[in-house]
């Protein structure tokens, strides 16, 4: 289908695209005038382009208007999730009841366990989507209503939030479909298709939110927020629990500057003892942690000094000659930021007639120095460290925190 323009003051598109993540990118729109062209060009996709609080129109007036235009079949998707947010359409969505469907994003602590307990009051169908990650989060923002041979996208940047619905500067394309027409149908297939495959495809992480009782179990394990609650400062509050042993969803992931990293090694939950977090008054941290087998069936006497750091410079410590020392370049990640980059110092014991050694325990430990004061924080605490490795010469590293 071809782009046209003509003198109307709208901002329209049509839907070249028969993808899913093609179609929106449909934020370079043309001027139609629809009325003025052959009958044949009206069954085209139509695009408008909304910019809350910058203009008199918000997300919230668009949605329940969609809504009150009937609903045959609804998928809301949003990372965040708060209940002044559902709230905002709720009678438009419990008209809808079992018809709709709506995916959160949760272990973003933000989404609360009051917002999905109002989505089941409302009768639709919930989702919680979770990454196993704090630092790759379920972030789409999509609304999907169809009513007979229409359907109206909203696709942007707005949450089911208060701010996000109505008062944040938020922008959305505005798709409305023609279902009769084949590409539109398309469009719309694919939309709906890409949830259905996603619900199909990761069953451990795309959970079904059927009763309080899974959304007691999803705040138990630190996975939901309060909104009773305000948020501490993050360096002083107590960690949450991390949410069980759910193993990262297996994305298409890229790391800024990553190059050829390749994950070598994942730690269980994190404790004060791993981070050097005081734990009481008479302690005394120090300053390093043992890399341990953590999620990995390994010899942890080996595995990290003959694979995981193999080709670094290894000398004999003088004074001690059973230890190995040595240092390289971490990268550091954590809570989803980039922290910097540091060179730590490595040291192995190589005894193997010692205790440690005989019971085996670590032999290999990496000192923090002045990467201390970013993992010695009580909020990563009951979180994963992921460690990658990249082959150059010398080998580079990358930990990150989530």
């Amino acid at each position: 289908m071809t782009m046209v323009s003509g003198p109307s003051p709208s901002i329209y598109t049509s839907t070249p695209s028969t993808t899913f993540a093609g179609s929106m990118l449909l934020l370079s729109c043309s001027i139609c005038y629809l009325s003025s062209f052959p009958a044949a060009w009206i069954f085209m996709a139509k695009v408008e382009f909304l910019l809350q609080a910058v203009t008199r129109h918000n997300h919230a007036d668009h949605l329940n208007k969609l809504f009150r235009q009937g609903c045959e079949e609804a998928i809301i998707s949003v990372a965040f999730a708060r209940t002044q947010g559902v709230q905002a359409i709720y009678q438009a969505i419990a008209a809808a009841g079992p018809k709709a469907s709506v995916f959160v994003g949760i272990r973003n602590d933000i989404t609360s366990y009051q917002a999905l307990e109002l989505l089941l009051s409302a009768g639709v169908n919930v989702y919680a989507v979770d990454t196993g990650s704090r630092s790759t989060i379920f972030h789409p923002k999509i609304f999907i209503i169809r009513h007979g041979k229409q359907a109206g996208i909203v696709a942007g940047s707005a949450n089911l939030t208060f701010g996000g619905l109505h008062n944040n500067i938020e922008a959305s394309s505005l798709i409305s479909l023609n279902l009769a027409d084949a590409e539109d149908q398309r469009f719309y297939a694919d939309a709906c298709g890409a949830f259905q495959t996603m619900v199909a495809g990761f069953p451990d992480h795309v959970i079904p939110v059927t009763d309080a009782a899974t959304v007691k179990a999803l705040f138990d394990t630190g996975r939901l927020s309060d909104e009773t609650i305000k948020p501490a400062n993050p360096d002083t509050a107590k960690a949450q629990p991390a949410g069980g042993a759910l193993d990262p969803m297996p994305l298409h992931r890229s790391f800024p500057s990553a190059g050829d990293f390749y994950r070598v090694w994942q730690s269980n939950e994190l404790k004060e003892r791993d981070l050097n977090v005081p734990s009481g008054g008479n302690t005394n941290p120090t300053g390093s942690m043992y890399w341990k087998k953590g999620a990995y069936e390994i010899d942890q006497r080996h595995y990290f000094r003959d694979n995981v750091f193999a080709g670094l410079d290894w000398e004999v410590d003088a004074r001690l000659p059973h230890y190995e020392r040595t240092s390289a370049r971490f990268h550091l990640y954590a809570a989803g930021e980039f922290k910097g980059t540091f060179e730590l110092k490595l040291s192995h014991n190589t005894n193997t007639e010692s205790t440690t050694y005989k019971q085996s325990n670590s032999m290999t430990q990496v000192s923090w120095g002045d990467a201390k004061p970013v993992v010695a924080r009580r909020s990563l605490l009951g979180r994963i460290m992921h460690l990658y490795r990249k082959d150059s010469a010398p080998p580079e590293y990358m930990i990150e925190i989530d």
